[in-house]
């Protein structure tokens, strides 16, 4: 059966990438979301509809209703974001019968979106991460010791609470330590919390492993690093990424991926950490990931792979160009000042990467609507978030 499009659910700058290159690749994109988000202005969005997200009772109906009034069955679907994720996951049986599903269910991909699940796996393979303190309750503060800096976050993401909408918090002190876990603790309860140290170092020692599976294993992969990010010490957003070689990472990525099955879209966070050389894994994302558009320009078109059907058999994974970039140009610069403001970096450099730049997150000079659309609501947001705290601690 012939695939003749793709249906995205939610997400950002990740679905408005892969819309793209599906769209040009002659699919057509229906587009399903509950926010007025980038994607929903793109060329190569054939058909955008409104519902109330995954949490609502109606959802799944919802989907199955669209499947037969459009007639997408020869679709395939795919979550844009991490509460479409788990949704579409644990309906996977259901959805399945309507849509061709390149993901798991619920029970396989369970573990890899759980962070605590995620850790006791990565332990277990003996991948390494970083430090983490168990939290049963608010007492454990008082008999733990803690090394700050720290890092707090939900164990999953996805959420409609301020933290997981924040998705981590820095904590640099005992006074904030408890303020935040207070907080947080009402919102989701301490059993849903992960606190773990931040690993020293800026985006440069901050490694993504990003690929697409089949049931045979990796079918386009390779690996990215995080060269520049805003707050640059604690980056809550990628500004500027760059495909790299780095064996360790693609190494790491595989044992955890088999370990699981797993088939789908997929990018691994890690961090190298400089004080013991080792790769230490942080989180898994399998959606498409906020520079998705960096997978087109290095010559490593995944949408296209999805579209076009995996291959038979157990193929070489296709491989990107390495030294290729991606910017969120409005961010990036703001992350370039203040590296230029600590001499960490140079006026000459920042006209140097610019210039070598293939691609950004929302610009492209055939379909230019997305970024027209992003450039105010972005300055507002750095200008309001970032910069009136420039002179403060780079917190997030």
């Amino acid at each position: 059966m012939a695939i003749e499009g793709i249906v995205i659910v939610g997400g950002s700058h990740g679905a408005l990438a892969l819309a793209r290159s599906v769209g040009a690749s002659g699919g057509s994109v229906t587009f399903i979301t509950k926010d007025s988000n980038l994607a929903v202005w793109s060329r190569h969005i054939s058909r955008t509809l409104r519902w109330s997200g995954p949490q609502n009772q109606s959802a799944l109906a919802f989907l199955l209703e669209v499947s037969e009034k459009y007639e997408l069955r020869n679709h395939i679907i795919i979550a844009g974001g991490d509460a479409e994720v788990q949704f579409i996951a644990e309906n996977h049986d259901s959805l399945s019968k309507h849509f061709e599903m390149p993901t798991p269910n619920w029970h396989d991909l369970h573990w890899l979106c759980d962070k605590p699940l995620l850790y006791e796996r990565a332990k277990a393979l003996s991948i390494a991460i970083p430090e983490t303190y168990q939290l049963k309750s608010l007492a454990d503060l008082e008999e733990q010791s803690f090394r700050f800096p720290l890092v707090l976050k939900p164990n999953m993401g996805g959420g409609e609470n301020k933290l997981t909408k924040q998705k981590v918090i820095r904590i640099d002190n005992d006074e904030d330590l408890s303020a935040e876990i207070s907080s947080a603790e009402k919102q989701i309860g301490i059993q849903n919390l992960v606190l773990q140290e931040l690993i020293p170092g800026d985006g440069s020692n901050q490694y993504s492993y990003a690929g697409y599976w089949s049931k045979h294993g990796p079918v386009g992969e390779f690996v990215a690093r995080r060269t520049r990010q805003y707050p640059v010490d604690f980056g809550l957003t990628s500004t500027f990424v760059e495909t790299v070689e780095d064996e360790d990472v693609i190494n790491c990525a595989h044992k955890l991926l088999r370990s699981a099955n797993f088939t789908g879209l997929i990018e691994i966070e890690f961090k190298r950490d400089q004080r013991d050389g080792e790769l230490k894994l942080l989180d898994v994302n399998p959606r498409p990931w906020s520079w998705f558009g960096l997978c087109k320009c290095a010559s490593l078109d995944l949408g296209k792979l999805i579209f076009e059907g995996e291959a038979e058999g157990n193929p070489i994974p296709q491989t990107a160009e390495i030294g290729v970039t991606w910017s969120y140009a409005t961010r990036d610069i703001f992350a370039a000042v203040k590296l230029i403001q600590r001499k960490q970096f140079s006026v000459l450099g920042y006209i140097k990467s610019v210039a070598q730049n293939r691609c950004g997150a929302t610009f492209k000079i055939d379909d230019p609507m997305p970024a027209i659309v992003d450039l105010p609501i972005t300055l507002y947001r750095v200008l309001t978030r970032r910069v009136l705290n420039f002179g403060r601690s780079d917190q997030g």
